[in-house]
């Protein structure tokens, strides 16, 4: 058994040094990474323990990232064997580190042990695959100012690389690179994601692992999804890298005012659909070629029309009742407001009404246009006013009756507006006022020409006091002169 007072302990030593090798062991949960001396003295450490950023911090710049990030995958992975160059005080150095086991405990977490050796870069085939890594990660330095620009997009982006079990199957991912706007977005510190597996930062990784691993190179996703820090809504595109089928890239957009703006427009087009179905008038809607797409409740009734499926593409110009002149008119872009008698027996086929006869129609047809000034839809509105003419008609009857009556017995009316001095009055009693029959009422209420003077004082004191409210109504007689 070696112990570190045996000989065969300081005999493996020695042996370590004149080959120039030493260990290391990365204990994850405190992130730290303890190495052998020989490690300790080449890399210029005060101790043998050193975070593992710091030893990061050493990997030349162009090496730095990947190394890093295909180390930190061993929290779940099993396979690292790298050769890379360190920057030292005395000049670069080559080194070449290899994971050798694992242990994993839930109370102190994962433990690796490996051995890192310096390389000799003498042996020229070696230092033609060095240079050819060199060369690499050259282009990749030159492109740095790539991961500046994702830094500072105003679009999130994650980069993870999935982690696999020894069966092939993927459980985690470890976030590799976090920009600003993701941070923002998720509401998250900066690097709280960076470097950490996704269990390790508390996602829900088994509801959606199955889905990223089946993304493959060529392949992506579109999901949208809400982020419950912020209450922002997001919309991500994932797609894999290419030549790399364990990291993929989500690029997430926050699409919270577009979702507000089309929730405000759907609730108004909802209120606007409500109030055309409850109009108390027909209200029908027409694209722009003259199309049937749209039909109130009311105008069904108006029209006879059972199932508005069967009306729905019905041409407006086609209808044998619409007046040919405002047919023409709305073709050139005018709107129109017109009069016409609905005949149901002119149909002739253009659809099936339960309706009989005819009513009186009122139409008005408008012309909409949207932001270019192109004719979109047309909009149409029907009022049966048969109902109401009857009750003109009534009306028209009634008012010719009393006239006659009015002349028979010489009895008038008149109809004033005691504060606009204005109003009407017929002609008989115009006559018995002493006026002719073109006189204006103004003319004659407050001045009473013709009348008596006893009683036309009579008469101002009663247009005083109905001026003033105090009487609603009043009986005189008066002399007419």
């Amino acid at each position: 058994m070696f112990t570190p007072y045996t000989p065969n302990f300081q005999s493996l030593m020695l042996m370590l040094d004149a080959a120039h090798m030493g260990w290391w062991k990365a204990n994850f949960q405190t992130g730290e990474l303890y190495v052998s001396e020989y490690i300790a003295r080449l890399l210029g450490l005060d101790g043998d323990k050193i975070r593992i950023g710091q030893l990061t911090h050493l990997i030349r710049e162009d090496y730095r990232m990947p190394i890093h990030n295909e180390f930190m995958a061993l929290k779940v992975g099993s396979k690292f064997d790298r050769t890379f160059p360190v920057e030292l005080p005395e000049g670069e150095v080559w080194l070449h580190a290899q994971l050798v086991g694992r242990q994993t405990d839930p109370d102190t977490g994962t433990h690796l042990f490996g051995y890192m050796q310096r390389v000799p870069v003498h042996d020229r085939r070696e230092a033609e695959i060095l240079t050819l890594e060199n060369n690499y990660h050259t282009v990749v330095k030159e492109n740095k100012h790539m991961d500046v620009l994702l830094d500072h997009l105003p679009i999130g982006y994650f980069r993870i690389r999935l982690l696999y079990d020894s069966d092939g199957r993927a459980i985690d991912y470890l976030f590799l690179s976090v920009n600003r706007a993701a941070q923002q977005i998720v509401g998250i510190a900066p690097d709280a994601y960076t470097d950490k597996t996704a269990r390790e930062a508390g996602l829900p990784v088994d509801a959606h692992i199955d889905k990223l691993a089946h993304i493959r190179i060529g392949d992506y996703k579109v999901c949208e999804w809400f982020a419950e820090k912020t209450r922002r809504h997001c919309r991500s595109f994932l797609y894999n890298t290419p030549n790399d089928e364990t990291e993929l890239v989500i690029l997430t957009l926050d699409i919270t005012d577009a979702v507000t703006a089309h929730k405000a427009l759907d609730e108004q087009e909802k209120l606007l659909r409500n109030i055309i179905q409850n109009a108390p008038v027909g209200i029908e809607i027409y694209n722009h070629r003259g199309r049937l797409i749209d039909i109130n409740t009311c105008d069904l009734e108006m029209f006879g029309v059972k199932d508005p499926g069967k009306i729905r593409g019905l041409n407006l110009f086609d209808n044998p009742n619409f007046p040919e002149e405002t047919k023409i008119r709305i073709q050139h872009g005018e709107s129109a407001d017109f009069t016409a008698r609905y005949e149901f027996g002119k149909l002739d086929g253009y659809y099936e009404s339960t309706r009989p006869g005819h009513f009186d129609w009122t139409g008005r047809i408008r012309c909409l246009y949207d932001d270019r000034g192109e004719l979109t839809h047309y909009l149409l509105i029907n009022i049966d006013n048969t109902e109401l003419r009857q009750i003109q008609n009534r009306v028209s009857e009634f008012e010719a009756l009393f006239r006659i009556i009015s002349e028979y017995a010489q009895v008038g009316y008149a109809n004033y507006n005691l504060y606009n001095k204005e109003g009407y009055a017929q002609n008989v009693w115009l006559r018995n006022y002493g006026e002719a029959d073109s006189a204006q009422i103004g003319d004659v209420i407050g001045k009473y020409r013709h009348i008596h003077p006893e009683d036309r004082k009579i008469l101002l004191d009663l247009l005083a006091r109905f001026s003033a409210g105090e009487v609603q109504s009043a009986t005189a007689i008066c002399r007419v002169l």
